[in-house]
């Protein structure tokens, strides 16, 4: 049976801050093709939190982050 997924993208919140530091570090230890480094972001959960939570309040500027949904 095939499966289908259905990607969600969404302004990310200061609570996605952990989930976004384990995908950009399985990204950085996944691929050749990144300019990361082996520990990802290089930031803290904390510091991704304030990150976040300043983008949030400008105007023209986004992180978004994703989900899977299994259909």
């Amino acid at each position: 049976m095939e499966q289908v997924l259905d990607l969600f993208l969404k302004e990310a919140e200061v609570s996605d801050a952990q989930s976004l530091l384990d995908f950009f570090k399985d990204v950085a230890t996944e691929s050749d093709f990144t300019t990361l480094s082996s520990e990802g972001l290089g930031m803290t959960k904390q510091e991704l939190e304030m990150y976040a939570k300043k983008q949030a309040q400008t105007d023209n500027n986004y992180v978004f982050c994703y989900t899977w949904v299994r259909i």
